[in-house]
Formats: structure tokens, sequence, C-alpha cells
């Protein structure tokens, strides 16, 4: 169900509802009222009249009381991002539209001091939890507060000059203390039910006040604390780049001493098979001097096969962990693919290495790598796991710098590994059930024939 729908068949509805339940609850409730102001009369006690007032409270307290419930919970969320202005004059007329249709439910008259009381009430409410709608069942006990502590003013005698106090039941009740010569007793009764009642809901704002800024800056300290968390991550990860970066330079001075040896050593010597040896020691100085120039420069892209790629990611990965069980299909005829090696290499290994762990505890672990294309000359690489899975909470969190489900990882693993596949204009995606495994697809634009 729509929300907005929701709210509003909330609104008609649940108060029909209610209000409905509540007259007929509340109509031999009237009843005993009467009784006890009938008998107190008769027999002139005052316990029973004080009785009968306190009765009348709870009764004044609840045959309108969903008006002010149901009113301020409908704007509190059907409006929550409505200004405050817009919220003060909905909640008037929603009020004022709910109060009449129980008036003429009930039969009452009109109390211009109580509603305005709960009106103002409402407002100062809606102003101060507007924001915080964690709030929402404080600020509700605080209205049903402020409900009790108004419905007592009603039996104050001395408050009928101000036009307090007129419904059959109230007037019944004052009619029969004035008769018994107890309208003070009255009085007392309202001020003393009206005090304590008032002084809670206030107290009781004040300490939600002070929760929720306390909440607040917990929520702050811990954002900052995230944020901080992530820049030191940042730092940390670019620091070992830039290590990496100078240790692997460095290399290439060596490499070329090697590779200027070796030419001449091919060159002196007239032993075909030495010369032999010579060529594969060139081949593969050649081959590890490009795998320097990929990794010191991000951009620099190969066109290489499927194929080649996984084979080079195997034999970093799976040969050292060969204790799941791991499937492979490669198809033939796929798309070429234009990357950098060795960041997509890393990131490959990072993803399996991720999936070996998560099936280590498994009787039976099974990696299953496939891969396919389509039409549209896309690759897709799939790495299905059995193991313990991803919660629906940590699956959102796992591309999150710092983030990680391992105690001793750093959180940098998923992060570089999407950043990674993004660079190469692709695209990743993650899906888990817990306890029965997780499901990685990467996929990676092909380049086509004519490219």
């Amino acid at each position: 169900m729509n929300k907005k729908l929701f709210w509003w068949v909330y609104l008609i509805l649940g108060f029909y509802l209610s209000t409905y339940l509540l007259k007929n609850l509340l109509l031999p409730f009237s009843v005993q009222i009467l009784e006890d102001l009938e008998k107190s009369i008769i027999s002139t006690n005052n316990g029973l009249l004080i009785i009968a007032a306190i009765k009348t409270i709870i009764y004044e307290t609840l045959y309108d009381l969903p008006v002010f419930i149901f009113s301020y919970s409908f704007v509190y969320f059907y409006f929550r991002r409505t200004n405050l202005v817009p919220k003060f004059f909905y909640l008037l007329v929603i009020t004022l539209c709910l109060y009449f249709i129980t008036l003429n439910t009930y039969g009452s008259v009109f109390e211009l001091i109580t509603i305005s009381l709960m009106l103002i009430g409402q407002i100062i409410l809606i102003a101060i939890f507007h924001k915080n709608y964690d709030s929402f069942f404080s600020s509700l006990f605080v209205l049903i507060q402020l409900k009790l502590a108004f419905s007592c003013l009603l039996l104050a005698p001395w408050l009928n000059h101000y036009g307090v106090g007129y419904s059959d039941l109230v007037t019944n009740i004052k009619i029969s203390a004035s008769y018994l010569s107890r309208s003070s007793i009255l009085n007392f009764i309202s001020f003393a039910f009206f005090l304590p009642f008032t002084i809670g809901a206030v107290f009781f704002i004040l300490l939600s006040i002070l929760y929720t800024r306390r909440l607040e800056s917990e929520k702050r300290e811990k954002q900052k604390e995230k944020e901080l968390l992530k820049m030191q991550m940042l730092a940390e990860e670019a620091q070992v780049w830039q290590e990496l970066h100078f240790l692997i330079h460095d290399l290439k001075s060596p490499l070329m001493t090697t590779a200027g040896l070796n030419s001449l050593i091919e060159l002196k010597v007239k032993d075909p098979q030495v010369k032999e040896y010579c060529q594969k020691i060139g081949d593969s100085v050649e081959a590890v001097n490009d795998m320097i120039s990929e990794f010191l420069h991000n951009e620099k892209r190969k066109v290489i096969n499927v194929g080649e790629l996984i084979n080079f990611v195997r034999a970093n990965v799976i040969v050292k962990n060969a204790n799941p069980q791991v499937s492979i299909k490669i198809p033939p005829n796929l798309p070429q693919i234009n990357i950098n090696r060795i960041r997509m290499a890393r990131a490959l290994i990072n993803v399996i290495e991720n999936a070996i762990q998560a099936v280590s505890s498994e009787s039976k672990p099974l990696i299953f790598i496939k891969i396919n294309s389509d039409k549209d000359n896309k690759v897709f690489l799939t790495i299905i796991d059995n193991g313990s899975g991803i919660s629906q909470v940590n699956l959102a969190k796992i591309w999150n710098v710092g983030f990680s489900t391992k105690d001793k990882s750093r959180g940098l693993g998923m992060s570089f590994v999407k950043k990674v596949i993004e660079d190469h204009g692709g695209l990743i995606k993650a899906s888990s059930i817990l306890g029965k495994g997780t499901v990685i697809q990467i996929v990676l634009p092909g380049v086509k024939a004519n490219d």
C-alpha cells in the first residue's frame, strides 16, 4: 500500500473506529458517574463526590483524546518534509475537523479554552520534535499528559466565568458540589491534578530534548570517527601505493642492466643452447618490464584474451590455495578486453581470495567461476561460492572504504575492486544469501574485431 494512502486510511478509518469504540465504552462509565453523584447528594458523602470528579477527569480526557492523537500523528508523519508554518496550519484544520465530528458524535459542547490549549500544546510539540522522528512516542506521551492536565481545569468552578467546563457531565458535577457546598473541593482537585500533570509534561519535554541532543551528539561523533577512519585508510593506501611505486620503479634499473648484459652475452657466445637461454631471459625481462609499466601507469591498457587474464590470476591464487574445489569455464570465441592486466588481475584475486575465505569452514567448499559474453560484446565474469554469505545489511557496505567483515582486514579490498572495474568502464554487483553463499558479477566492455 502507498504510504500516503496508508496515512489517510489511518486517519479516517482509525479515527472513526476508535471514536465508535470509545463511545460504547464511555457510555456506561458516564452512567456510573451520574450514579455516584446521586449517591453523594443523597448521603452528602464527599468521598463519592471526589470519586465522581476523578472519573469525570478520566472521561473528559478519553472522549476526545483520539482527536488529538490522530491529528498529531497524521501531521507528524504525513507532512514530515513540510515546513513548520504549513504544518501548524494543517494541524489546526485537521484537529478542528475531527473535534467537531467528535462533538457531533457525543452531543457535547464546544470548549474553546481547552481546545485552544491543546492546539498550543500540539504546536509546541511539533516545533520541538519535528526533526527527530525517533521521539514520536515520547511526544505522544506528553500530549496525553497535557490532555489530562487540561481536562482537570474543566472541573474548576472558579473558571466558570471564562467559559470553561460546560459539558453535561461536568455541569452536573459542579451543580452537585455547589448543592453540597463543596465547590472548594472541586477547585482543589482540579488544581491538585492539573499541576503535577503539567509539571510532568514540561519535565518530560526537557528530558526528551536533552536525550535527543545527546543522541545527535553521539551520531555526530560516530560520523566524525567514520570519516576520520576513512581518511586514515585512504592516507595509508596512498602511502602504500606511493612506496610500491618507488620500489617497483627502482627495479627498472637492475632490469635494464640485466637486459643489457644478457644481450651482450647473446652476441658474444656462439653456443645455440646458450643463445636460446639468453633469448628466454630476454623475453622474461621484457615481460617483467611490461608488468612494471602497467603497475606504474594505471591508464596503460593492453588488449588481451580473457583466458590469458584468468590463467595469470589462477597462477597467483588458485595454485596457492588448492583446498576449495574451483571450477572455471572459459568458452571459446570470447571478445578480447582492453585492460591494465596487473590492476585487473589484482582486483580478481581480491574477489577470489574473499570467496576462498568464505568457503574455508564448509565441508564441501566450492568456487565456480563462470565467463560468458553477450551480443553487445560485453564480457561477464561471475564468481560464485557456497560459503557463509553476507547479510543484507553488510551487503550494501562492502564497497565502502574501511568496511570489512574480517577483524584483521583493513577494509580496502572490495572498494579497490570496484574502483578498478569502474576505471575500466565496467560494472560490478554482488548478491548473497546468508548461510548459502555469495555471487559477484563483473561486467567488462569487450573489444570489437574492427577496433
